[in-house]
């Protein structure tokens, strides 16, 4: 019980090392939110009778 978050813990300090694969996925993630907010927020604005 007291080891349940060794495997967390040792990814943790692997990805550490690795600056350039954490601002990828950041980046990654950043781009596939916009591309999912872009139209929702177009939808919004249409509704409102902003656009």
């Amino acid at each position: 019980p007291f080891n349940y978050l060794e495997k967390f813990r040792a990814r943790r300090k692997e990805l550490e090392g690795d600056i350039d694969y954490i601002y990828k996925i950041l980046e990654d993630g950043k781009n596939g939110v916009r591309e999912i907010s872009t139209g929702t927020v177009a939808a919004v604005r249409k509704k409102m009778g902003i656009d």
